[in-house]
């Protein structure tokens, strides 16, 4: 396998999202959350970053800035810069969450390992992979 095959990317899933899959919700509906990728061609998390930690650069360069300072920078970075959007995503009484920035703050606020999995799934290179290469793996 070339070195093209194994790290070459598709720059449009990179910028525009890719569809991540959860187990269904208890209507039968997949949740689906759009994620655009940290990094690559999406320069627009990494702008995010930049942009809301500048206040903080001292306080990150001494490691002194509050793991809850820290989580609130990621999840605002992540839900502007890297969440595109979502389908069927459903509140503790199985209601429809609309997407917005603000709702997705909440919900990542609400659980952090939901987080953890998105930002895990948007740092995979395998997602964004070229679809030709997703089709040669396959056959």
């Amino acid at each position: 396998m070339s070195l093209f095959e194994q790290f070459e990317t598709d720059k449009t899933k990179e910028q525009d999202g890719v569809p991540v899959e959860y187990a269904p919700n208890t209507d039968g509906t997949i949740p689906v959350f759009y994620l655009a990728r940290i990094g690559g061609a999406n320069s627009k998390y990494s702008l995010l970053i930049k942009k809301l930690t500048k206040q903080y650069k001292r306080q990150i360069q001494l490691d002194s800035l509050p793991d809850e300072k820290l989580m609130e920078i990621s999840i605002q970075a992540f839900s502007e810069g890297a969440l595109r959007g979502w389908e069927n995503i459903q509140d503790r009484d199985h209601k429809n969450i609309p997407f917005s920035v603000e709702n997705a703050r909440n919900l990542f606020k609400q659980l952090p390992d939901l987080f953890a999995d998105l930002i895990s799934q948007a740092n995979d290179i395998e997602l964004f992979k070229l679809a030709q290469i997703e089709k040669d793996t396959k056959n």
